[in-house]
């Protein structure tokens, strides 16, 4: 909904605190709610591969809803359930990938709808660390809390009228508008409209609400609108299991609500780049239904199906959407009515209610069409062909091109109508030259007038080559008005030659992996795809990191710290190799880096970005099994502790390797005792060596400080005066 930081932090020993708290409990208003908020903290999360069940957490006040938050790894998956006091619930999922940033908390954006329960259990699994889980117990309920007239209709299960669209507003369901302020009574969340283009189906998860669902509402709404900081509900409309309408988030017909947002993580993850982040709220319309349609036994009834019809083919046709129809929103061509998990990483709405959508769609379509909707208009065109796919060319020249579609869908194309027919280039700043209406935007219509159904139409635009490149590709499709056809997209690929100088990275026989501080020697052929020769000196080879700052892999050896390298041969003429010999020296620090390539002379040589990415690893590996330090000692106390670690790495350990503790910044430790090697050395390896895949142990003493309170050791494997990678932890005491 509105959107991320890791935290990798090791921590031992944490103290469990579990705290009740209090932070607002007040008697019922007559026109407006309170809320019971408890939350329990819960900090000692001990991952069994990777996952953590909690222990049973009691209140002595009942809740109805459950949020979570928690600090550590962004991958984190929960489930919860719940106890009225009769029986458990079922186990109900969170979204994983659905979550908010907040002081350094990830907070849930959709919490969990209960029954009124009085315990909670959670699980959780992670491919991280989880320092702390917080766990949000709140109370919204209040007895009919519905209006009268509604409250009837509820308990006979009449969902909409025949005649008129009938929808319960925040007053009715007693939204707190309060909570839309902040302490200086200004809007934490002012209010935003656009014409919406299509409606985005979701479920709540957890709970339907049971006979209370103003009371679900108001929970939503406080999670969104409190906790999370945004000040209102982000659903613009919510149904209950009865089929009654709720008005959401406040502003009326159009307002832009938080409720389908695509991450950077996301967008890579499912849909292949960062760049395809996406916020889908401007032009949408939100709908959530209580209940959980993915992971409970909730199958979507007559009632709520066509309370989703009703509301869409009202607000269609108020806002000219056809239901049935489909068209462009920000990334792609998207059906009119859409679940959440088409835009988003999320099983939302659930498979039960997602599978159910081609229905919604046709009932809406009925609604929307006796509501004054016109007729479907159809516009589809089929790729036939194009006069070339890849094009030689030389730089700056330029030559003309045609590509051909097939008219199929029910309307003419007509190049002279107010909303036509055009190609169009998907980047924004397309690396050709194009001829167009709209450079840059519009590249061709139609040479034919009319198009009718089942006729092929012809597009014809000039193309030219840019100056700066060597290969580039360019994306078009077919557009109609401001929609962009569904399966038009096709693409040009330029082949430039014609340049004085230009290189092409063409062999590299870097290792795709080595060990820190290790020397290795590399050899990198680039060809000469230019006109004129390169003679030594003239042209040499720089390397870079990120940032073309110097690189990770820089070597004495280098002529320069950028690397100024000359080629073998004492000249390379057109399509020729030059062939750059020279060492690498791996960094100290394991982990993925890269290196850009630059060929760097007095004149300018057009080049690609070429670059290579090399994983560095270490020799001297560990892994933590176990350690006996208790949590709490008493001042002034003397104690023995041993640490187990095991030898994960590929050298054996001898009496060389030692354990070394220290204070916050690399101080001397509190505890720190007289029988230790040095300041900051407690033990030697008891083995005489360790070999790969073996347990060393380290046996010490430590010695309490004068003072109480809690104290921090940080625990370093060092091996022959080499750091152990993955063989320092943190432990509290």
């Amino acid at each position: 909904m509105k959107g991320q930081k890791t935290t990798n932090f090791f921590a031992i020993g944490a103290v469990t605190v579990i705290v009740i708290a209090f932070l607002s409990c007040q008697a019922w208003a007559e026109t407006k709610s309170s809320v019971k908020h408890n939350q329990v903290l819960d900090s000692k999360i001990v991952l069994d591969n990777g996952i953590y069940k909690s222990p049973v957490f009691e209140t002595d006040t009942e809740f109805n809803l459950v949020g979570l938050a928690w600090r550590g790894s962004d991958e984190v998956e929960f489930s919860v359930r719940f106890n009225d006091g009769d029986k458990w619930s079922q186990w109900y999922s969170s979204e994983a990938d659905d979550f908010i940033i907040k002081e350094d908390w990830h907070y849930n954006v959709e919490p969990v709808i209960t029954e009124d329960s009085n315990k909670i259990q959670y699980s959780l699994q992670s491919n991280g660390p989880v320092e702390a889980v917080k766990i949000h117990l709140i109370n919204t309920t209040k007895k009919n809390s519905l209006p009268e007239w509604n409250f009837l209709k509820f308990l006979f299960g009449q969902a909409v009228a025949e005649s008129e669209l009938n929808i319960i507003s925040r007053s009715d369901w007693k939204a707190d508008e309060e909570w839309r302020l902040d302490g200086e009574g200004e809007k934490i969340w002012p209010v935003e409209h656009a014409w919406p283009a299509k409606f985005v189906i979701h479920h709540t998860a957890g709970s339907d609400g049971g006979d209370d669902p103003g009371a679900t509402i108001r929970g939503i709404y406080y999670w969104h609108g409190v906790v999370l900081g945004w000040g209102d509900i982000g659903y613009n409309y919510l149904i209950d299991q009865q089929g009654n309408i709720y008005e959401g988030r406040y502003g009326g017909d159009g307002t832009i609500g938080a409720h389908a947002y695509r991450s950077k993580s996301c967008a890579k993850q499912r849909f292949g780049s960062e760049e395809l982040e996406a916020d889908f709220n401007k032009g949408t319309i939100g709908i959530s239904v209580l209940g959980d349609y993915e992971n409970s036994s909730l199958a979507l009834s007559k009632k709520v199906k066509n309370a989703l019809a009703e509301l869409i083919g009202h607000k269609a046709a108020e806002f000219e959407i056809i239901p049935k129809g489909e068209s462009f929103l920000i990334d792609d061509t998207y059906p009119n009515i859409v679940g959440h998990r088409d835009l988003d990483c999320t099983d939302c709405p659930g498979i039960k209610l997602y599978n159910k959508l081609e229905d919604i769609r046709n009932l809406a379509q009925e609604v929307y069409l006796s509501s004054g909707g016109s007729p479907e208009e159809i516009v589809k065109a089929t790729y036939i062909d194009q006069s070339e796919k890849t094009i030689e060319i030389n730089a700056g020249e330029t030559r003309e091109f045609w590509v051909e579609f097939r008219n199929d869908g029910n309307i003419i194309w007509r190049n002279y109508a107010p909303t036509t027919l055009q190609v169009v280039a998907k980047s924004k700043a397309p690396g050709f030259y194009l001829s167009g209406a709209e450079p840059d935007v519009s590249v061709a219509t139609l040479t034919t007038p009319n198009v009718a159904p089942n006729e092929i139409g012809r597009f014809v635009f000039t193309i030219q080559a840019p100056e700066d490149k060597l290969e580039i590709t360019e994306e078009f499709a077919i557009q109609f008005g401001n929609t962009i056809i569904k399966n038009t997209n096709f693409t040009i690929t330029a082949q430039v030659s014609g340049y004085a100088f230009a290189g092409v990275l063409d062999n590299q026989d870097i290792l795709p992996a080595t060990f820190t501080n290790g020397q290795q020697t590399v050899t990198i052929q680039f060809m000469n795809r230019g006109r004129e020769i390169w003679h030594q000196d003239d042209v040499k080879l720089n390397i870079y990191d990120l940032g073309y700052e110097v690189s990770k892999y820089y070597d004495s050896t280098w002529p320069d710290e950028f690397g100024q390298i000359n080629f073998q041969e004492t000249e390379v003429g057109t399509n020729s190799m030059a062939t750059f010999k020279f060492k690498f020296f791996s960094p100290a620090v394991p982990g993925l880096y890269k290196n850009i390539y630059k060929l760097v002379s007095d004149n300018q040589i057009v080049q690609e970005e070429d670059y290579s990415v090399t994983r560095v690893d270490s020799m001297h590996q560990a892994e933590l099994v176990s350690y006996d330090v208790p949590p709490a000692v008493l001042n002034v106390w003397r104690f023995p502790a041993t640490v187990s670690i095991k030898n994960t790495g590929i050298t054996t350990w001898d009496r060389n390797t030692l354990l070394k503790v220290y204070d916050l910044g690399g101080q001397v430790s509190r505890f720190k005792d007289p029988a230790w090697l040095d300041n900051y050395t407690a033990a030697r390896l008891n083995e005489t060596s360790v070999k790969p895949g073996d347990t060393g142990t380290f046996e010490f003493y430590f010695r309490s400080p004068h003072e109480t309170g809690l104290f921090y050791n940080r625990f370093e494997l060092v091996s022959n005066n080499s750091s152990v990678y993955n063989g320092s932890f943190i432990q509290v005491t």
